[in-house]
């Protein structure tokens, strides 16, 4: 959706093939260094939306806790 947008309103391209990989091929990327980064930044998304996640839960448990003390006064 990116590359389509940007064509029609500047005439030029974000990425010079899609999908993605084929983007860095043409940059001169090798295929194992592509996958080893794509790899790493999946790795990295993941361990945020687990942190995210975590908080969340503590922030629920601190939550439901203040509510009981409050109820059992």
């Amino acid at each position: 959706m990116l590359q389509v947008t940007s064509f029609k309103l500047t005439k030029r391209r974000i990425f010079k093939m899609a999908p993605l990989h084929h983007h860095f091929e043409l940059l001169g990327w090798k295929e194992p260094k592509i996958v080893f980064r794509f790899l790493i930044v999946a790795i990295l998304f993941a361990l945020l939306s687990l942190s995210t996640l975590d908080a969340v839960n503590r922030q629920h448990d601190v939550e439901a806790a203040n509510e009981y003390r409050r109820q059992s006064c």
